[in-house]
Order: structure tokens, then C-alpha cells, then sequence
């Protein structure tokens, strides 16, 4: 399930963050996510929570910043 999209990147930090994103790094925010909803509600969720989509962009640009990928 993803949380996020690259055009959710886009439209929150610009077009040349995006041409360093890695897919890796989208898929691992959302197992990241995944992992702690999990306990709480079964996945796939129905909707996705706006926050939901702004915690995966940011777990996201976090790990390309941190060179995690």
C-alpha cells in the first residue's frame, strides 16, 4: 500500500528533489508505516490519511538526506 506518491514529493519539495528519489526509499516508508499501523488496523487500509501521506514523504527525504537507501 503506499502512503505517498513521487508527485506527492513533487508538490511538496520541488521537481529536483524528486530526480534523486529512489523507489526503494518510497517502499521502505511504507513497510515502515505498515509495520506500526498494522498493530492497531488491518492493512489495506480503506483511505489513506492525509498524515499518513505527509509522515511516508518525510520518513522518505529523511533516508535519500541520510544516504539509508
Amino acid at each position: 500500500m503506499a502512503y505517498a506518491t513521487q508527485q506527492d514529493i513533487i508538490d511538496r519539495y520541488g521537481l529536483e528533489h524528486l530526480l534523486v528519489l529512489a523507489d526503494r526509499a518510497l517502499a521502505d516508508a511504507d513497510s515502515e508505516i505498515d509495520l506500526f499501523v498494522s498493530a492497531r488496523y488491518d492493512l489495506p487500509l480503506a483511505t489513506v490519511p492525509s498524515v499518513l501521506v505527509q509522515v511516508a514523504v518525510d520518513i522518505t527525504i529523511y533516508r535519500l538526506c541520510s544516504n539509508d537507501v
